[in-house]
């Protein structure tokens, strides 16, 4: 996975949230982004830990709504992904910042 640009840490004392976005398939690699992005001195969050159920989908819109920014990690599976595709719409449409992460193709 390339992340070779995500070298500027975030200030100490208050770490921005990064919601990261991404397919279930794509999980290894997406750990190892949520990973640098700590080592960043970010706070990423994501549906890791989400109970399933009727109260899932509200969980994720409260978990974007009180991020600073919103991390789509693009691959092709991620593409496919219903999910993925409606956590992008739905932080488009709550005007959070995007900075999307392009995984690697192989």
């Amino acid at each position: 996975m390339n992340i070779r640009y995500l070298t500027m840490p975030a200030h100490d004392n208050y770490p921005y949230r990064v919601f990261l976005s991404y397919a279930k398939k794509d999980g290894e690699n997406a750990r190892l982004l949520f990973d640098r992005l700590r080592q960043l001195h970010l706070r990423p969050v994501w549906d890791h830990h989400t109970p399933a159920g009727w109260r899932f989908l509200d969980e994720i819109k409260k978990k974007i709504d009180h991020s600073h920014v919103f991390m789509p990690f693009l691959t092709p599976k991620s593409k496919r992904s219903t999910w993925v595709n409606h956590e992008i719409g739905y932080a488009v449409g709550r005007k959070v910042p995007l900075a999307a992460q392009l995984g690697s193709i192989a």
